[in-house]
């Protein structure tokens, strides 16, 4: 963590570098000291009663968007929840609470038949809700002064087809990060799944998304920062297959279009990949992909979800002009003990170097490494 001049804690620090001395000073900073519990009663198979409480102390006092904790001054935040199913609903819900703030949330999820199923999500995080470790269902990272409804269903129209929706109504009653005043905003999505055949699928989706950030415009000759309205339009083709011979693919095309109110520049974004996958032996499984991208900003960029060592989590944002691919390699040594290998490259010919500061390469292209032992006990 960075600690300023009032020794408070102002940053929290999380890349996991020390390579300067002004990373190696975050160092052995912070010291938190926390108990908790958790716990649940089944009243019958069909309905549960839960509840969690944790207290905190940190060494040094911590300043949150929200507040001020100090220094060995205990922080506690306390829940109940719920879970019961009925025929053919399911319902579900939270209420937390800290200090004189709460946050909640409840949902159902109804089944009304084989081929048709809903859910619909509330939630209402107040202002100055703090939550240390929990990050509750929303628009933002920050479980904190946000409402939202959230409806999405899935339809069987017909046999090997499956259509999928989500809308998700959002506002910030109070000022954000990314807005000078309150706002809101909301996100659709539309997916179609088919099976072609046993061998053969195809999904196509189409997803947008307005949300209420600041911007610097110039307006009449003078520069102005007020808040404005983006949209964001996806659209995604996903062709998957898997051929006699145990190989498997899955390629993709999506493009990604980015408009502003007040501003006439359209920003654009475009990716392509290929992914081949192959069990190569009863304990060997290999996995190749390359991607192609092309945005006109980090706005316009596209993400992808990408294999990686188990219990990791990667999806890289890809902007710019390059190429990225990676090789991906599982080997089951013995029945208790594998080996995970994954060797990734970057390319991008827009660009001479990559990052900036202290994470900055002094070159357009990155190649990582990645390995991973696992024994099972």
């Amino acid at each position: 963590a960075r600690i300023d001049s009032t020794t408070s804690i102002a940053t929290l620090y999380d890349a996991g570098y020390f390579r300067s001395a002004n990373e190696i000073d975050k160092r052995n900073t912070l010291s938190e000291n926390i108990i908790g519990t958790i716990s649940t009663y089944h009243f019958s198979e069909n309905f549960l009663l839960g509840g969690s409480f944790y207290q905190i102390k940190f060494g040094n006092a911590l300043l949150t968007q929200q507040t001020l904790l100090e220094k060995q001054k205990p922080f506690s935040s306390a829940s109940i929840s719920f879970d019961g199913k009925f025929s053919k609903a399911k319902f579900f819900g939270e209420i937390a609470h800290e200090r004189n703030n709460s946050a909640s949330i409840f949902g159902t999820e109804i089944s009304a038949s084989r081929n048709f199923s809903f859910v619909v999500v509330w939630r209402k995080y107040d202002e100055n809700f703090l939550s240390l470790h929990g990050l509750g269902f929303g628009e933002r990272t920050e479980t904190s002064k946000e409402n939202g409804m959230y409806f999405g269903c899935s339809i069987n129209p017909i046999r090997r087809a499956n259509i999928s929706l989500y809308y998700d109504q959002f506002s910030f009653p109070q000022q954000t990060f990314s807005a000078i005043f309150p706002s809101n905003g909301n996100d659709a999505l539309l997916r179609f799944d088919i099976q072609v055949t046993e061998q053969l699928s195809i999904s196509l989706q189409t997803q947008r998304k307005k949300t209420i950030s600041n911007a610097t415009v110039l307006l009449s000759g003078i520069y102005s920062r007020f808040d404005i309205e983006e949209t964001k339009q996806r659209y995604r083709f996903t062709l998957e297959s898997r051929s006699s011979s145990g190989f498997s693919f899955r390629n993709r095309i999506e493009f990604v279009n980015v408009k502003k109110d007040f501003t006439s520049k359209v920003e654009n974004g475009f990716l392509v990949y290929c992914d081949v996958g192959k069990r190569i032996t009863s304990d060997v499984t290999a996995n190749f992909r390359i991607a192609f991208f092309h945005t006109d900003s980090f706005e316009s960029r596209v993400s992808e979800f990408e294999k990686d060592v188990t219990g990791a989590l990667n999806v890289p944002a890809l902007y710019g002009k390059g190429i990225r691919w990676y090789v991906f390699l599982d080997w089951n040594i013995y029945s208790n003990l594998s080996l995970q290998t994954k060797y990734t490259a970057t390319f991008r010919d827009d660009v001479k170097f990559i990052g900036t500061g202290e994470s900055a390469f002094s070159t357009n292209a990155i190649n990582t490494i990645t390995m991973q032992l696992d024994w099972s006990m």
